[in-house]
């Protein structure tokens, strides 16, 4: 199962709102983006609220994670007499494995007699919660049901049709639902020693640490239980078990390290290079409890021995949120998918290291979805234009923000799709959501050298083919608008910022005739940085960029998403090599392809100065 729709009515600024995250392409990555207050926060929260305590993250106490008090979520301004009701409702997609689980569960607890289930893509879940007068009255839980027929039977019918109950079903189908971890921050100590021991589930805090340690066996391919591998052994007292368990802990250690101080250097350039982090078990006594066991963490260096909490906030967030979810993402109970919410992931960390942070989600989203908040343009993707959505509260007014009524919020999300359609005047593709952030470069920002390309789809194809087939790094930035005559904000924009850029067009009677306006509009500014494909091959004359791919090529690429269609289509193909880059779908393509591509990379390197050329 997979979370395809969220609808929230009235918490707490929330109105109303729907977020579909089923848009193309099939990203499992979604950001969230709006200034500091405007309500961004809220609808994380609101999704946490659907099912936040069925995680276990409650133990944590992590500040913000949960309202203890449903009154919490009122919205302010309707606190003093509130009549309506709150509810946040959540559309799952079904899959084939899904459908076979519930009829596996229909014939086993209601009898072997019903011989199918309703066929449904996708079932519909609401928690609503009523109020009276401000206080809360009443609390349900609805869903769209499923029908079931029995051998005696040629229609579906309801199971209180047949005077069962639908309860069990509900439960065990709610079980099946895709986790939800919320981290509305990672600014929390992690403990340099934690219990494993508890496997009761209700001794919360240390069950979700051993839970945690068992994430991390699966994550080395062992199938064994921490209670084979760690607990048994520090209780038994034979010097094969010893030896047996020093040998685990070690390739835990190093485990450990790869993961977490490996890509901790990566990002940081070595920072921590030589470092290890050393982990140590111990196991005691006490009256009130028979056998506990822990776990202690440290960071060896060359400098000295340093527990987590002794490190930088930096390093303290990063190895939180890696430890929190690098490993759950391997966790394989019911197969289910995790839907991770993160709240300005990475704000403490410096831009470098927020764009790296922004590819590692693409490994912690195989198999699961993030949807993560921010402020900041270093963490927005221009490949994941399609899955960004605008929040703004349309009530805010700094101008009375202190005064004594407390003013009614209104947060609206929309789609950036919608968003630009809305704000015709923000012409660039990716304008508006710099205006959504009030964003302008400081004179000490390392602005990267721009190619201001036509649009998106150009764009996806030179990405997909420079990253994902050639390998090849640009040193600037790919920069897309939307159509060859759209280009003149960008061209402002860069030109207003003293940033160099250069303008790539198809050959092609729009792109022609846009080269020709734009030097007459902007003049010596873009004379000798403005080209269409035809300035790199005479032969590509009257050129759009699909028409660089060899034509066997264009149908290879359609059908990574259309398998089994013979006929070229542009629109298809336009979203199949978006989708291939999103995931990185590595193709065989034509000689002639790549011979056509390598001469554009190489055309571009030499317009841009030596400093700033392809990084092969």
């Amino acid at each position: 199962m997979e979370f395809i729709e969220f609808e929230i009515k009235n918490f707490k600024g929330i109105e109303y709102a729907k977020i579909q995250l089923n848009k193309s392409p099939n990203s499992n990555v979604h950001v969230f983006v709006g200034l500091n207050e405007s309500g961004k926060t809220s609808i994380l929260e609101a999704i946490n609220f659907f099912n936040s305590k069925e995680t276990g993250m409650d133990t944590l106490n992590i500040p913000g994670y949960d309202h203890k008090d449903i009154h919490e979520v009122i919205p302010i301004s309707k606190r003093g007499d509130f009549n309506e009701e709150i509810y946040i409702r959540a559309v799952v997609l079904l899959n084939d494995e899904d459908r076979s689980k519930i009829l596996n569960f229909v014939q086993n607890h209601y009898g072997e007699e019903f011989v199918d289930i309703e066929y449904k893509k996708t079932l519909t879940f609401t928690e609503s919660y009523s109020f009276l007068n401000s206080s809360y009255d009443d609390e349900k839980q609805l869903w769209t049901s499923i029908k079931v027929r029995n051998k005696n039977l040629r229609n579906f019918v309801s199971l209180r049709d047949l005077d069962k109950s639908y309860k069990p079903l509900y439960d065990y189908i709610r079980s099946l639902l895709p986790r939800i971890v919320y981290f509305p921050n990672f600014l929390f100590d992690f403990p340099s020693k934690i219990r494993i021991d508890s496997s009761d589930p209700k001794d919360k805090l240390n069950y979700f640490y051993r839970t945690l340690v068992q994430d991390i066996i699966i994550s080395m391919g062992k199938s064994s239980t921490i209670d084979d591998l760690i607990i048994n052994r520090v209780k038994d007292n034979k010097a094969s078990e010893k030896k047996a368990l020093k040998s685990f802990v070690a390739d835990f250690s190093r485990f450990i390290t790869s993961q977490i101080l490996g890509k901790w250097n990566e990002i940081f350039r070595n920072s921590l290079i030589g470092a290890k982090i050393q982990i140590e078990v111990s196991g005691e006594k006490t009256k009130s409890n028979p056998f506990l066991c822990f776990l202690e963490f440290s960071i060896e260096a060359e400098n000295g021995s340093y527990s987590i909490n002794e490190r930088s906030l930096g390093f303290r967030w990063f190895f939180s949120f890696l430890m929190l979810t690098q490993f759950r993402a391997k966790r394989s109970a019911n197969d289910a998918q995790t839907l991770f919410l993160f709240d300005e992931p990475a704000s403490n960390l410096h831009p470098f290291a927020q764009t790296q942070l922004l590819k590692s989600f693409d490994s912690l989203t195989k198999d699961n979805a993030v949807i993560y908040t921010t402020h900041s343009h270093h963490m927005i993707s221009t490949s994941r234009l399609e899955n960004t959505y605008i929040v703004k509260n349309e009530a805010t007014n700094l101008d009375v923000a202190f005064a004594d009524q407390p003013t009614p919020t209104n947060i609206k999300i929309e789609p950036y799709r919608s968003f630009v359609n809305s704000h015709p005047h923000n012409t660039a593709y990716f304008k508006p959501v710099l205006d959504a952030l009030d964003y302008v470069p400081s004179d000490f920002e390392d602005v990267k050298d721009a190619l201001l390309l036509e649009g998106k789809n150009d764009f996806y194809a030179l990405k997909y083919i420079s990253s994902i087939i050639l390998k090849r790094k640009f040193s600037f930035n790919l920069v897309p608008s939307t159509g060859s005559g759209n280009l003149d904000i960008l061209i402002s924009l860069y030109t207003g910022w003293g940033k160099n850029y250069n303008i790539f067009l198809d050959s092609d009677k729009a792109g022609i005739a846009e080269k020709k306006r734009y030097t007459e509009k902007f003049g010596l500014i873009v004379e000798n940085s403005i080209f269409t494909l035809e300035d790199v091959s005479s032969l590509w004359k009257g050129f759009a960029m699909e028409k660089v791919f060899h034509p066997s090529d264009l149908l290879a690429v359609q059908n990574i998403t259309y398998p089994g269609e013979s006929k070229y289509s542009k629109d298809h193909f336009n979203r199949a090599i978006q989708e291939a880059l999103v995931r990185s779908n590595e193709i065989k393509l034509n000689d002639q392809t790549l011979k056509n591509f390598k001469k554009i990379f190489d055309f571009l390197d030499a317009k841009f100065p030596a400093v700033s050329g392809i990084i092969t």
